[in-house]
């Protein structure tokens, strides 16, 4: 079992510090300054942070709409938009299920 810290490394649309070049930054500072995992969204950032920090990652992909209220990976297709490729990953759906593997 993990233990330790997890950062999330998240930024608003409307935030100065949007973007995957910003949020791999973020991280990558996070794990130097001992984080065990990182907590990030949509599928560019995550992209992003894969490809500078070694640590598992939990991927979440938020989805805003005014016909739910759930907005955190609201189903199966945002979960699966998560980037899976090196299996370092974790996603939440609905916060009800979860994947885990770390290589």
């Amino acid at each position: 079992m993990l233990q330790g810290l997890i950062v999330s490394c998240q930024a608003r649309i409307d935030n100065p510090l949007h973007g995957p070049a910003f949020m791999s930054a973020m991280a990558l500072s996070a794990v130097q300054g001992g984080a065990q995992a990182i907590r990030a969204n949509g599928v560019e950032d995550i992209r992003a942070i894969k490809s500078q920090v070694k640590v598992p990652i939990i991927g979440i992909n938020k989805i805003f709409s005014s016909k739910s209220e759930i907005y955190i990976t609201p189903n199966k297709k945002s979960a699966m938009e998560v980037p899976m490729q090196s299996l370092n990953y974790c996603y939440r759906c609905n916060g009800t299920s979860s994947i885990f593997e770390h290589r």
